[in-house]
């Protein structure tokens, strides 16, 4: 026998989709207990030691439950979409990892939307369990349209809406963060406000400067996210002016790191000569020169929070609206002005 058809023996998924056999095998439990270890409505019967041993198995396997199966003995598809604006496609990644896998556990299949159009959604009564919906208003969904349960998932606290990631409050907190460092020339580099997204960072931005004393002077300008080249022109823009911002608050973490090449190509370091704070933690974040300040965003959380709100709408309970509020991260790309 060679060595890789040895291997193959050792791991029984190794080279084929895992089956709840396999996880039984990895975990030393028998199927049945996999099978209620990996179903939130039966796992309460087992010890939590036996529930995580099973978990683990399945990660370990990249198990997936049998959607199909488990949903004729249920009388459900166990299927439910996701709808994401195009607008938000490059900076969601996160949100939908954490919705998968956090309905993946459940045995729940997901289908994602990219767009603004509802009627694939319309089209698909029936047909689904339910859906997450992103959206920039909670009155543009209607809900009566729908004959499943329907998670609305935005950014302000807004009536109607069951998940929130309190965008005001980041955008609070880096203002404020800004401030106690000394900072009085403030600029906000954000999507133009024509757009919802940048409209509510500027609204955002500037209440939060009206909540500070006077003497802070705001200034704003704006980058087109389709064109990398806006940012840093944009940054330049408001790194020539007569009376300069001491620190900028960039609403993205790309938009971001084109501002440390504005900052060279004016001659002024970063932070010594200009803070930058982003919005969002992008995975370059903590590598750039100096390491970006930011206002972390719990995409992630939201995700898995959304996906359980709608666990629990498809089976008729109640939960109540859920906030999560953006933090800051500080690194090396603010200080006190000179």
């Amino acid at each position: 026998m060679s060595e890789s058809s040895g291997r193959a023996s050792d791991s029984p998924a190794a080279e084929r989709t895992a089956t709840q056999r396999d996880v039984a095998l990895l975990a030393h439990v028998d199927r049945a207990t996999v099978s209620r270890a990996l179903d939130p409505e039966r796992r309460h019967l087992l010890t939590p030691e036996t529930v995580r041993r099973v978990v683990d198995a399945a990660d370990a396997l990249r198990y997936r439950p049998n959607t199909l199966a488990q949903g004729l003995r249920r009388q459900r598809s166990n299927i439910v979409s996701l709808s994401v604006p195009r607008a938000l496609r490059e900076q969601i990644t996160d949100f939908i990892e954490g919705v998968e896998d956090r309905l993946w556990r459940g045995g729940v299949a997901l289908v994602v939307n990219f767009g603004d159009d509802s009627r694939l959604l319309r089209a698909s009564n029936g047909l689904l369990d339910g859906s997450i919906v992103l959206v920039s208003d909670a009155r543009a969904v209607d809900r009566t349209s729908f004959v499943h349960p329907v998670v609305t998932v935005g950014f302000e606290h807004e009536q109607g809406l069951d998940v929130v990631v309190d965008q005001s409050h980041g955008v609070a907190r880096a203002v404020e963060h800004l401030h106690r460092l000394g900072h009085r020339r403030l600029a906000l580099l954000a999507e133009p406000p024509s757009t919802p997204l940048g409209q509510r960072f500027r609204e955002a931005f500037a209440a939060a400067v009206e909540r500070l004393p006077s003497d802070v002077t705001p200034m704003y300008a704006t980058f087109i996210p389709k064109r990398p080249s806006s940012a840093p022109e944009a940054c330049q823009g408001l790194l020539t002016r007569p009376h300069r911002p001491t620190a900028i608050f960039v609403t993205d973490g790309g938009a971001a790191a084109g501002c440390y090449g504005a900052a060279r190509m004016a001659g002024l370091r970063v932070p010594d000569d200009v803070s930058i704070i982003g919005y969002g933690d992008p995975s370059a974040a903590p590598y750039l020169v100096p390491p970006l300040t930011t206002i972390a965003v719990p995409t992630r959380l939201a995700g898995r929070r959304a996906a359980e709100r709608l666990l629990a709408a498809i089976d008729s309970e109640s939960m109540a609206t859920i906030s999560l509020n953006p933090h800051l991260l500080q690194r090396g790309s603010t200080t006190a002005p000179r």
